[in-house]
């Protein structure tokens, strides 16, 4: 396909995005214009493979599969794999490192903290300071990858 090819996004400024179901606002309904220009889209990119899939011969399934895979992981932005970290935790570790200690450092991040009981209080600071430093241990470990950020959170470059 030619750059001259790429046909643009239909106009969608004074489309909202309307929620469906329970409390999901990502969700588009199946007469949305971006999920019809999208279905109409990628129906002229399949009649376009098609016949260059066909010259490769006869293909499995598992083959078939991995192409649409590839069209998928095309489209989709790439996450760090594993649970997202907590901010909760992310906030304390910003004023650990900032120098915050002991019980300035518990009143802060633990809700509550001045009505527990002692028990309470010591196995509560325990957790947090145990948090702190698995997120440090992890952050010092972890590697960067810069390809896992997309520079302006858009599905399709050319928009910004």
């Amino acid at each position: 396909m030619k750059a001259d090819e790429i046909k643009p996004l239909p106009a969608l400024e004074n489309v909202a995005l309307e929620p469906v179901g329970f409390g999901a606002a990502s969700k588009l309904r199946k007469e949305h214009p971006l999920l019809m220009w999208a279905k109409k889209r990628v129906g002229e990119l399949a009649d376009e493979l098609r016949p260059q899939i066909a010259s490769c011969g006869v293909l499995s399934d598992a083959a078939l599969s991995t192409i649409v895979r590839l069209l998928r992981s095309g489209l989709t932005t790439r996450r760090r794999r594993g649970r997202r970290p907590s901010a909760d935790i992310t906030a304390a570790v910003a004023d650990w490192n900032a120098g915050m200690r002991g019980k300035r450092l518990y009143e802060k991040h633990i809700a509550g903290y001045l009505k527990l009981s002692d028990w309470r209080r010591r196995d509560k600071g325990q957790r947090l300071l145990s948090a702190i430093r698995t997120r440090r241990r992890r952050d010092k470990y972890a590697p960067v990858n810069k390809d896992l950020e997309s520079p302006n959170g858009s599905l399709f470059p050319e928009q910004k």
